[in-house]
């Protein structure tokens, strides 16, 4: 893929708008571009987060609609639409939606489960799908999806999880080369451990768990340069690599995954 660079004027749609990498990515962006008008349209279930977002966001152009993973596919759609009629079209779309969920309390109430499934997977087909249809009848866009490295392997204590992560990084997949002809990025970003409310109380490894402005920083960087696929830090490239390479057997018996 080309480099890319936003001309004078650039548009965003977010996905997950309140999510703290949302945030962070978002302020990345505008940092990185200076003399960018932005206008972006945020989608989030939390509306007066989104209000209190756009004031923050300093000259940028902001406008929001309610978003839930849990609406129906024509409702979520229809958002995209609205924006497309907001923004006149899509320059990048970055989706930060994300739910760790408790494995113990989905391994015996399905309705957990099925939380965890559809906030990371199946519930952002719909208005995925509606973003590349766009992207792709106008030839031009990137499309920025977060994803994890959790969906590299399967383990013990969040495998709801990272089947849910393994099942939207192979959707992309196959997504990105769909959508390589008509010129349009899909970058899978896979972080590994992040400092963020959603594993807060956890204990995480100290050197490869960074705040989420150093993930964005990661994000705009890679999007310039138009990366396919983001582990970020750098490191968990080879951590996972070293991870998928462990026999099942051994794996099986490992007790830290």
């Amino acid at each position: 893929m080309p480099r890319y660079v936003p001309g004078a004027r650039a548009t965003m749609l977010v996905i997950g708008a309140t999510s703290e990498l949302a945030v962070a990515t978002v302020k990345a962006f505008i940092a990185a571009y200076p003399h960018t008008l932005w206008r972006l349209h945020l989608l989030g279930r939390n509306e007066a987060a989104m209000q209190a977002l756009a004031a923050k966001l300093g000259p940028a152009q902001v406008s929001w609609d309610h978003y839930d993973t849990a609406l129906a596919p024509e409702t979520q759609q229809a958002c995209v639409c609205k924006a497309v009629e907001l923004l006149g079209r899509i320059d990048y779309c970055l989706c930060a939606v994300g739910y760790l969920g408790l494995q113990q309390r989905a391994e015996r109430a399905w309705q957990e489960a099925q939380r965890i499934t559809d906030a990371n997977y199946r519930g952002l087909l719909p208005v995925l799908d509606q973003v590349a249809c766009c992207m792709e009848q106008a030839r031009a866009g990137q499309l920025l999806v977060i994803s994890s490295v959790a969906g590299e392997r399967g383990r013990r204590s969040n495998y709801y999880y990272g089947a849910a992560k393994a099942a939207l990084s192979a959707y992309l997949s196959g997504l990105r080369l769909r959508l390589l002809p008509s010129g349009v990025l899909v970058m899978t970003i896979k972080p590994g451990y992040v400092r963020t409310r959603m594993v807060a109380g956890r204990k995480l490894p100290p050197y490869i768990s960074p705040v989420p402005e150093v993930v964005a920083r990661d994000i705009v960087k890679a999007a310039r340069r138009g990366v396919p696929v983001l582990y970020t830090m750098w490191l968990w490239r080879y951590i996972m690599a070293l991870t998928r390479l462990i026999p099942e057997r051994i794996f099986m018996h490992l007790r830290r995954f």
